[in-house]
């Protein structure tokens, strides 16, 4: 049987405990029936993490997941309970601008022909749809 090839691009890491990323991640590890690459997100304030968020997200990674890939994914404010200090703003101004700067290479990998579907795992990546490739919007 032919696997439908997609693309999941997640607003949370799958190391999250919250809601998207836990019902993502219970997902991807109960199906069989997609062959799915994976886009999980770098945010600017934990940048000295990186690594180490990297390595803990592969470390739970299904097999039934084939690429990941971790890029700077759009976020907005307005889903950010009390993240108003000077700091906190400066941080999602500086992510914003690098997210900015990936999305032209986020773009290519959504609208490769090789996916059929590509799912975005929040209303937060809502900037990331586009008519050039089907898209389904997990609200």
């Amino acid at each position: 049987m032919n696997k439908i090839k997609c693309l999941f691009v997640s607003h949370a890491p799958l190391t999250n405990i919250y809601g998207g990323a836990t019902s993502l991640r219970t997902f991807l590890h109960y199906q069989d029936f997609l062959d799915i690459d994976l886009i999980l997100p770098l945010f600017i304030f934990n940048i000295f993490h990186w690594p180490k968020l990297i390595r803990q997200n592969l470390r739970i990674i299904p097999p039934s997941i084939g690429k990941v890939y971790f890029f700077p994914l759009p976020w907005s404010r307005c889903y950010e309970g009390s993240q108003t200090s000077h700091k906190a703003v400066a941080a999602y101004t500086l992510h914003d601008k690098i997210v900015y700067f990936f999305r032209p290479i986020i773009k290519l990998f959504l609208k490769q022909p090789k996916y059929q579907f590509v799912y975005l795992n929040s209303v937060t990546l809502n900037s990331l749809t586009s008519a050039q490739y089907k898209t389904i919007v997990h609200v």
